[in-house]
């Protein structure tokens, strides 16, 4: 095994759990990741919402994703605990998500 850190992923949690693994899940699945994430790719993310779109029936859960330019490992984190005159990326989009 090259990648034993691999099968720790959630993508390969859910593709070795199977429909038993996303029923765990909330009902809402909220997913977010910086483009230019050097630390942990954003493809990384994005085949974690593809396993749980193709693994989960029309229901459950619901998987909203924001794959936002520009942003990196930390900047969706460092944004909500600076002080600043407007509302942090990451809280609008999970303002947005709370009431779909």
């Amino acid at each position: 095994d090259t990648q034993p850190m691999a099968r720790l992923s959630p993508e390969c949690a859910v593709a070795a759990g199977g429909a038993a693994a996303v029923k765990k899940l909330p009902p809402l699945v909220a997913l977010f990741h910086g483009v230019e994430d050097p630390v942990v790719p954003v493809s990384s993310t994005q085949r974690f919402e593809a396993a749980l779109k193709a693994r989960a029936d029309s229901s459950w859960p619901s998987v909203v994703s924001e794959y936002r330019e520009g942003c990196s490992h930390l900047d969706y984190v460092l944004e909500l605990i600076t002080v600043s005159d407007r509302t942090p990326p990451l809280v609008d989009f999970l303002r947005t998500i709370a009431f779909k």
